[in-house]
């Protein structure tokens, strides 16, 4: 039998009073059912169920009100509370809040956020498992931030990071610890090189700061001069100018949109002050191996299909181009011997020839040698009869009688006389008899060659 818990509240003293008691009764319910609602909105620990609410039984009487639907006598106990899902909570309040770390090996989340462990999660979220973290809490959109800066050889965060330091934490990241920025910040990229040479005295905030000749971009916005080197560590070296630039000082003149050799893409609206500034060599063009007077049309030599094509670099560049960087001229080697009419060059001069032609001269044809070598020098006539005397190397060679000079190393028999000719009307005579005189250096000291 129950015990009937409304008797303290009931009058007992005949049927007059027998409403009165059934209403105190009602209250009782609808209280008791209030609390139970309450409960059953409470966060509990996964996998357990709401207890049920036992109602009051009360006694029977004529008078007792019938059960209604907010009669306890119809509650139901409230189902185990189910995992959120991601769905559930947008709709609920909006975007859950981001796992700000990457997650990949690191599916046990109660690992680093159970109960004394080094992030616990909220009193609102005990007794909640692994399983139902992600629900709420979505993969951070392309992962945390990069740290920005290679990290070898710094090894303390917060020596840079700290407040007051040179790039302090943002205020959410306050008092976070050496160990805590590498939880999240796992990966590091390699900051733009310096894009010209970075001497040690160089000051960056004298061309980089707001204002002058290359301004910071607008997330480096008030960072001082000892930021710069901790994360830019590298340079590059940038090409030197092509010539002369003394004389030359207004690079856009051909360097400008549109000019003679225009500017690449990255170097757009770059002034002067900006191009002396990174570009601080120079270098010394190629001299024009050639005499220009008569042949200053450079193009009908030096055009893509002409007789000396550009090189690869150069191409299409007009005649107006070239002597403003090749002003200077070299005179080349005069041709060693006598120039007959209609002459082959290349029949002695070429591969496999008598002398073959150098390799930056490789492939060149005939029609360029006389272009360039134009003057002809007459070489020493041989100063004695050669009738009787075929083979020069018998005296001229090293260990002989006259040992021929470096240049002429290597050369055979067959060259000689193809520059050397006998001496006109033969060497000079003896003016006295030779007989009984035969050791001419009694007399004649030995040559001197």
């Amino acid at each position: 039998m129950v015990e009937d818990i409304s008797a303290p509240f009931c009058i007992s003293d005949g049927a007059r009073h027998g409403q009165s008691c059934g209403l105190a009764v009602g209250l009782l319910a609808l209280l008791l059912l209030g609390i139970a609602v309450l409960l059953s909105g409470c966060q509990l620990p996964r996998g357990e169920a709401a207890p049920a609410i036992q109602a009051p039984i009360p006694t029977a009487s004529a008078s007792t009100p019938s059960p209604t639907s907010l009669s306890p006598t119809n509650s139901t106990p409230p189902a185990t509370t189910a995992a959120p899902t991601l769905a559930a909570a947008s709709a609920a309040g909006g975007p859950a809040n981001y796992v700000p770390h990457p997650t990949q090996g690191r599916e046990d989340c109660l690992a680093c956020h159970g109960d004394l462990v080094i992030w616990p999660m909220p009193a609102s979220h005990e007794g909640r498992q692994n399983d139902s973290c992600q629900a709420c809490h979505q993969i951070y959109p392309g992962g945390p931030p990069k740290i920005a800066h290679a990290v070898d050889r710094k090894t303390s965060c917060v020596s840079c990071h700290a407040e007051g330091a040179v790039a302090p934490l943002p205020p959410t990241h306050r008092n976070h610890l050496d160990k805590t920025c590498v939880v999240c910040h796992t990966e590091s990229i390699q900051p733009p090189a310096i894009a010209h040479p970075a001497d040690s005295n160089v000051v960056c905030t004298t061309c980089h700061s707001a204002g002058n000749m290359a301004p910071l971009p607008a997330s480096h916005q008030r960072r001082g001069e000892s930021t710069c080197r901790m994360c830019h560590t590298t340079s590059v070296s940038v090409p030197a100018i092509a010539h002369k630039a003394d004389v030359l000082v207004n690079c856009r003149s051909c360097h400008g949109s549109g000019e003679l050799a225009p500017l690449p893409a990255s170097h757009t609206n770059w002034t002067n002050q900006m191009c002396l500034a990174c570009h601080t060599k120079t270098t010394k063009p190629a001299t024009i191996a050639h005499n220009l007077p008569g042949n200053e049309a450079c193009t009908s030599c030096h055009g893509n299909d002409a007789i000396a094509p550009l090189p690869a670099d150069h191409t299409w560049r007009k005649q107006i181009t070239c002597l403003m960087c090749h002003y200077e001229t070299t005179q080349p080697p005069k041709i060693q011997h006598k120039v007959s009419a209609g002459a082959a060059c290349t029949s002695c001069h070429g591969e496999g020839k008598l002398v073959a032609l150098p390799q930056s001269h490789a492939n060149r044809p005939e029609a360029t040698c006389q272009m360039c070598h134009s003057e002809a020098i007459a070489p020493p006539t041989i100063p004695h009869p050669t009738a009787d005397r075929p083979t020069c190397s018998s005296c001229h060679a090293p260990g002989k009688l006259k040992a021929l000079p470096a240049s002429h190393n290597g050369r055979t028999d067959n060259l000689c006389t193809i520059c050397h000719e006998p001496t006109p009307g033969g060497a000079p005579k003896i003016n006295h008899p030779i007989e009984g005189r035969e050791d001419c250096l009694l007399c004649h000291e030995a040559v001197k060659w």
